[in-house]
């Protein structure tokens, strides 16, 4: 079940930072100017508005040097539930607010239960929200720009708290 529930994790992290965006001016170029705050705004502004969401992903994850790409459709009814599934249900999940549940048909493994267990495999604390905010590009913690800084890496924006925990 580890192996499966890593699978699910790697591909949920992979649809996150397969995604960029930073703020555009005119010309198409990505203004790298903007302050920490400026930059917070302009987040806050972009966040996803949708009642029900639907799309077909595929999604490409490396793990000890062989790489492996997946097709899988993403459904979401915001604030309510988020069910991703592989071609052929051969893989399923389900996140709602009350549980979390996986089903590998390959593997004949199963896990229905609560946010401990993803926030054990992630190491930070888990809830409906900030999963969902973690799917869909979204902060999952609540920023204010006197705590965080700003800096640019790899043409993106690059937020991180002043003050980062050891985990982290």
């Amino acid at each position: 079940m580890y192996k499966f529930s890593k699978f699910i994790l790697l591909m949920l992290l992979a649809i996150v930072f397969s995604c960029k965006s930073a703020k555009t001016i005119g010309n198409g170029e990505a203004n790298f100017k903007l302050s920490t705050r400026q930059l917070i705004k302009e987040n806050a502004k972009q966040a996803a508005n949708f009642r029900t969401l639907q799309a077909r992903l595929k999604i490409t994850y490396t793990q000890k040097g062989k790489s492996q790409t997946h097709t899988v459709s993403f459904r979401a009814k915001k604030d309510e539930a988020l069910w991703i599934s592989a071609t052929f249900s051969v893989i399923r999940a389900l996140v709602t607010p009350e549980k979390v549940s996986f089903y590998n048909k390959l593997d004949k493994t199963y896990f229905d239960g609560d946010y401990k267990y993803l926030s054990d495999l992630l190491g930070t604390e888990l809830d409906f929200n900030k999963v969902q905010n973690l799917l869909l590009g979204e902060t999952i913690y609540n920023i204010n720009s006197s705590e965080y800084k700003t800096s640019v890496g790899d043409g993106s924006y690059i937020v991180q708290p002043k003050n980062q925990r050891d985990l982290f």
